[in-house]
């Protein structure tokens, strides 16, 4: 990636930044806010070898871009932060059994959706059964370098498929970008996006792509990410149209590759074309559509919560709201704070599960004051984390993501049948 000239002078101190910071909102202390993870990032850099403070630090931070997006100065703190998680990466000791499982599935299933979707069924067999906690019950997760396993509880029981899809349709606009987890553990909703691409000029679907990249890059694996992103690139290139996602995490890495790939003359002009083509599902529908349909079967009383790397690091958020709002039958209630960060962070959630449970935990109680009976949220890991908090809160409440409940309003939408994903 470029490697973002920056000087910690440029930083003006202004304070800004810690009012938006979710975990110097919960800590209060300079070191868990921007400002003063900046300052460690430059000892970081400098190979200051009393780690402890600046390691711990930098590693809470849940990379929710909410700085970078108030910041008057333009301080760059996604770039520098992606620098110090891959410097964080090498420093961190790991045994032998941990630096396999995360090759195994970092590598070997994130980087192969196909692959990857094949666990599908099992997964579907085992949540209908109430087995997939079971490594957990068995205490698993205690032993070296399996701590990984408690993300079991994060998995959803049942993983409906919603109605089929219409048909990819050669020279269609829009080129469908499936996420690789969404796709395994949310079908109804990848459905729901293509049945609203069909209603816009329809989409298509081009083989060899892959995974974004997103997980590998907020980990420190930069060179993977960006073997990743060239991979996507070289298969996207071939078609033209816009590249369409519905999954915010996706979105914002497709649209970084441009930065990732700056440095590299043989990719950087072909990153930039790639990155120009991004949209996010809302970014290509129109609410007109919405409002001519015949809207949904029942009222609906629903809260959207922006994802982080949707409002902050693409700075979407009137799109879907003016979306639902044009839904016939839909009343939309908002929580104080949509804007703030629900504590997944790509693996955040596994990695700092305190932090994480106090982030859901304060949104939690804002969604139970709105009396919505359905929370909208357009990405992976958030939906994740608010299925797990609302099941273990027992509030009824279904979690989803919006393009399910704007499928619902077209007329007949689902009805017909279409083709599946592939690797």
């Amino acid at each position: 990636m470029a490697e973002p000239r920056f000087d910690t002078r440029e930083c003006v101190v202004c304070g800004l930044c810690l009012e938006v910071c979710p975990t110097y909102h919960l800590r209060r202390d300079e070191g868990s806010g921007p400002r003063g993870r900046l300052r460690l990032m430059d000892l970081l850099e400098a190979g200051d070898p009393d780690r402890g403070v600046w390691d711990r630090y930098l590693r809470e931070c849940v990379g929710c871009l909410a700085c970078q997006a108030c910041c008057p100065a333009g301080v760059p703190y996604g770039s520098l932060l992606d620098r110090a998680q891959v410097r964080l990466a090498a420093n961190r000791r790991a045994g032998p059994i941990a630096r396999r499982l995360e090759a195994w599935i970092l590598d070997g299933l994130l980087t192969r959706p196909a692959r990857l979707r094949r666990w599908r069924p099992l997964l579907a067999v085992l949540g209908v059964l109430r087995l997939l906690e079971l490594p957990l019950w068995l205490g698993l997760h205690r032993l070296p370098g399996l701590q990984w396993l408690v993300g079991l509880r994060w998995i959803p029981r049942r993983l409906p498929r919603g109605p089929a899809a219409p048909p990819p349709r050669p020279g269609a606009p829009h080129l469908f970008f499936p996420g690789c987890v969404s796709g395994l553990l949310h079908r109804a909703e990848e459905r729901a996006a293509l049945r609203l691409l069909d209603a816009h000029g329809g989409y298509d679907l081009i083989g060899g792509w892959a995974c974004c990249g997103a997980i590998h890059q907020h980990l420190g694996r930069a060179e993977v990410a960006r073997d990743l992103a060239r991979r996507n690139i070289a298969a996207f290139e071939t078609r033209p149209g816009l590249i369409v996602t519905q999954t915010a995490g996706c979105g914002a890495a497709l649209k970084e590759y441009a930065r990732w790939l700056a440095d590299d003359p043989a990719w950087a002009a072909r990153a930039r074309r790639f990155s120009e083509r991004v949209r996010d599902l809302s970014e290509v529908l129109d609410p007109a559509v919405l409002a001519a349909a015949p809207g949904l079967d029942r009222p609906r009383r629903v809260a959207y919560d922006d994802p982080c790397h949707a409002i902050h690091a693409q700075g979407i958020a009137a799109g879907p709201r003016a979306l639902l709002d044009a839904v016939a039958g839909l009343e939309r209630v908002e929580m104080d704070h949509p804007e703030r960060c629900c504590g997944a962070g790509g693996t955040y959630f596994l990695r700092q599960r305190a932090l994480s449970s106090a982030m859901i935990g304060e949104k939690l109680a804002e969604l139970r004051a709105t009396g919505a009976k359905e929370l909208l949220t357009a990405n992976t890991g958030c939906r994740l984390q608010w299925e797990k908090a609302v099941r273990e809160a027992d509030l009824p409440v279904a979690v989803r993501h919006p393009a399910e409940l704007w499928a619902e309003a077209l007329d007949g939408g689902g009805k017909r049948s279409g083709g599946e994903m592939s690797g």
